[in-house]
């Protein structure tokens, strides 16, 4: 190599560089102004076309709580109201069974072994009735469904199914 080939060589390594650091430096910058929109509840909207009134695009940001739910929410049925009689004992079965699962199916369940020993409401918060806490509330309604992971409809018996497998890493129970 000849030394001119050498400062070549130096010179266009070093443009590359500088562009490399160049390009962090915008990445870097872009992330950081995501995350402050993100984090400061600003309201931005664009509008078309501005009119007179309007002479800005840019909303303040609304006084709002960091809980701010919609006004119609669902809310899980009170346990009061759970009947009497053989009806009744299913319905508080299954509640328990969800909150305890791994009485009944863990390492040393009483129905079975075949999990292990996590509880449903532990994904599913105060065993599925919890609003935003993966709740239960249209489990059945939205089921059959497709499932992305498996690539095929899957029905409300299998996603019960995969969490027997995936997420307690467990075996399906007997049905």
């Amino acid at each position: 190599m000849q030394p001119n080939d050498d400062h070549e060589l130096l010179k266009t390594v070093t443009r590359i560089s500088r562009y490399i650091v160049y390009m962090g430096l915008i990445a870097v910058a872009c992330i950081i102004i995501m995350v402050v929109f993100i984090f400061s509840n600003v309201d931005i909207t664009l509008n078309a076309s501005p009119s007179k009134e309007t002479s800005t695009a840019v909303t303040p940001p609304a006084k709002a709580s960091s809980t701010t739910f919609p006004k119609v929410i669902w809310k899980a049925p009170d346990t009061s109201t759970i009947p009497p009689g053989k009806a009744g004992e299913m319905i508080r079965y299954g509640k328990d069974l969800l909150m305890r699962t791994s009485v009944y199916f863990g390492p040393k369940g009483s129905v079975a072994q075949l999990s292990n020993g996590m509880n449903c409401q532990n994904c599913h918060l105060d065993g599925g009735s919890r609003i935003y806490g993966n709740n239960y509330a249209s489990f059945i309604a939205t089921y059959p469904k497709m499932s992305y992971r498996s690539n095929k409809v899957s029905s409300a018996v299998d996603r019960i199914s995969d969490c027997f497998n995936r997420s307690l890493a467990g075996t399906v129970p007997n049905t």
